[in-house]
């Protein structure tokens, strides 16, 4: 019986750590996506910059 009274615990824990983990892993994407459109724009700052200066 101590069994089956420590399944809902069990679930419970599982469950909280995919949530836990899923938000981890959500702000992970997210400071990625940032960085990667910053070096974006800063390559084509860049790269549109250097075609003013051309006659």
């Amino acid at each position: 019986m101590e069994f089956l009274a420590s399944v809902p615990v069990v679930l419970l824990l599982t469950v909280l750590i995919y949530v836990v983990a899923g938000r981890i892993v959500d702000l992970e994407v997210r400071v990625t996506e940032r960085q990667l459109q910053k070096e974006g724009q800063a390559a084509i700052d860049a790269t549109c910059s250097g075609s003013d200066s051309v006659p």
